[in-house]
């Protein structure tokens, strides 16, 4: 299937254009190990992430237009923790901070985490997970 092309692309939505038609433009977003930082930063770092998230998302289910599935974003929230999930049939990442006392502690599960305690380096890293979570053979 040839993915539609839309008259003002972002260029992310070239990315995933590429990505869908067979040109890799793929890496694996880069993580660091988790660390405990103040509530106020924690807060702050998820806001902002969740945020970027849904910009990407729906940059990114524009081109899924014509196709039978979408990426779908849900936050999920509990006590004393912030977080989204971004699904793509099969496959799911979660990006979330949990709170205790004064400290936050964020955190990648699924795609794109491995087996450490992980987080996103920063949120230029959110367009690589998405590209990571659309691909079938993940690195």
């Amino acid at each position: 299937m040839v993915t539609p092309r839309f008259l003002n692309m972002t260029p992310f939505m070239e990315r995933v254009t590429q990505m869908l038609d067979g040109i890799p433009d793929l890496d694996r977003p880069e993580v660091r190990s988790s660390v405990t930082k103040p509530v106020a930063v924690g807060v702050d770092d998820q806001i902002s992430l969740r945020l970027l998230a849904e910009q990407l998302v729906s940059e990114a289910n524009a081109v899924l237009v014509d196709r039978a599935q979408h990426i779908d974003l849900a936050d999920q929230m509990a006590t004393g923790q912030l977080g989204f999930c971004m699904r793509y049939g099969p496959r799911d990442v979660v990006v979330r901070t949990s709170f205790e006392g004064d400290v936050a502690l964020s955190e990648l599960l699924g795609v794109g985490a491995g087996d450490d305690q992980v987080e996103l380096a920063g949120p230029g890293e959110l367009e690589s997970l998405i590209l990571l979570l659309l691909t079938p053979e993940q690195l």
